[in-house]
């Protein structure tokens, strides 16, 4: 059975096999140790029976750069948690190590009392995707060129603070509306092109 533990420094050594995935991020070692230290409580390490590593989540809470709700509650500024990095080895993937993690992180937030949970995410690793919105993360916006060869996604996981769901508002339904308008523009030029086409035909 897998348990979770806090994670430990000489665990940064023994990530290897989580990080071949070609849509897992990886970090420097500098960028690992700093999480480390900033939340110790907040990173922790899945391991198995005879002691393997299978996977791991590092976090911290973030201080929020605007107000979040109606701007009249100071602790709708305060801040905010956000998960830097999530990785399960190949190997145990589909057996719950990620589901394990993502909730232990989001109780030490929700005992934090924080208002929502966020996380960055490639457009093209639907896996990923859905299985956070399995989770009940939701899309909040498109950071453009995020990575060096794809756009990324915000996304968010209102907590029990949030009752209403503040911290999805505002942008959640852009994003939708967005690629139902990007998809009707394609309809939209492929009519014209065909249009054109015909007619050079013609005159042909």
């Amino acid at each position: 059975m897998t348990a979770l533990r806090e994670f430990a420094f000489d665990d940064l050594f023994k990530l290897n096999r989580m990080l071949f995935d070609p849509l897992t991020e990886v970090y420097s070692i500098a960028f690992y140790a700093l999480k480390l230290f900033e939340f110790p409580m907040l990173n922790e390490v899945a391991v198995a029976p005879n002691g393997q590593l299978t996977g791991f989540i590092m976090g911290g809470r973030v201080r929020n750069k605007q107000w979040v709700g109606d701007g009249k509650d100071s602790e709708k500024m305060s801040s905010h948690g956000h998960v830097s990095a999530l990785a399960i080895d190949n190997d145990f993937r589909r057996l719950g190590v990620g589901t394990l993690l993502m909730e232990g992180f989001r109780v030490k937030l929700e005992v934090e009392r924080e208002w929502y949970i966020d996380l960055f995410v490639r457009c093209k690793n639907q896996s990923a995707i859905k299985f956070y919105e399995l989770l009940g993360y939701a899309k909040y916006s498109i950071l453009r060129r995020y990575y060096d060869d794809d756009d990324g996604y915000e996304m968010r996981l209102p907590l029990s603070q949030d009752v209403d769901g503040t911290c999805l508002k505002g942008r959640v339904n852009a994003i939708d509306g967005l690629y139902s308008a990007g998809g009707e523009l394609v309809k939209v030029l492929k009519m014209l092109f065909g249009m054109l086409r015909d007619a050079i035909l013609n005159v042909l």
